[in-house]
This record gives structure tokens, C-alpha cells and sequence, in this order.
């Protein structure tokens, strides 16, 4: 599509590729120090959670799984996992990560946690222009 050869020429689908799959495992470590303690929990989820809470547990195990199921869909869409009759689970997931990403920077920007303004919501910003750039490849 010749809207998005712009987007094509600033950077390579193996390139955003990679620094998507880089993300996702310091994403995935980050969730497992949220829930064994050793990052506060007052910095994400809008600072609505606080160690005490048992839901704690149970939005970070959610997050863990997310993170797990978009870095396989990235694993799938760059051909790292190989699924020829699957192929689709990467050209719609990738679509899927965009925009869960798209929604989570306008959530983050809309936080009154400055950590989650200041500093994941120009990450997620990112994330949501790699996870872009993968979509578009082979559109």
C-alpha cells in the first residue's frame, strides 16, 4: 500500500521486529519484579493498587500471559516460529498488539501516575509504532 511506503522507509520490519521482541522480554521482567515485590506496585495501574491488594497478583499474572501471547504472536509474524498453516495468527495479531498498544499509551498519558505518564507512555508510544511498522509488512 503505497500509504504506509513512508513508514516502510524509516525502519525495517526485521529491525522493528527485534526491538519489539527486546521490549516485550524487559516488559515480561518487569512484570515478574512488579509481582515479587521488588518494583512498587504504586507506578502502574493507574496507582490504584498497592502491594496489599490480592488483585495485585491476579492483573500481573494477566499481564505476564499477554506479554508471553503478543511475543509469540511477534515470534510468528517475523517467521522465528514457523506455522505455514497458522500464518494468519501473525498478520491479525500483530493488528491486535497495535492497537491494544494504541489504547494502553492513551491510558498511560491519562494516568495521574507521573511514572506512567512520563515514562511508559512515550515507551508504549513506541511499542505501538513497531508493533505498526510488523502490521504493515506484506500489507
Amino acid at each position: 500500500m503505497k500509504e504506509f511506503h513512508y513508514m516502510k522507509t524509516i525502519i525495517g520490519t526485521k529491525t522493528a521486529g527485534n526491538i519489539l521482541l527486546i521490549a516485550l522480554s524487559a516488559l515480561l521482567v518487569f512484570h515478574i519484579l512488579v509481582i515479587s515485590g521488588f518494583v512498587p506496585s504504586d507506578s502502574i495501574w493507574g496507582g490504584q493498587i498497592d502491594e496489599t491488594q490480592s488483585n495485585l497478583r491476579i492483573l500481573e499474572t494477566i499481564s505476564i500471559i499477554v506479554t508471553v501471547l503478543f511475543t509469540g504472536i511477534v515470534l510468528v509474524k517475523m517467521d522465528y516460529i514457523r506455522l505455514r498453516r497458522f500464518q494468519w495468527i501473525g498478520r491479525v495479531g500483530t493488528w491486535i498488539v497495535c492497537i491494544y498498544f494504541l489504547f494502553n499509551a492513551i491510558a498511560n498519558f491519562s494516568s495521574g501516575v507521573s511514572t506512567e505518564t512520563l515514562i511508559f507512555g512515550p515507551i508504549t508510544i513506541l511499542l505501538t509504532l513497531l508493533s505498526f511498522r510488523l502490521a504493515i509488512d506484506g500489507e
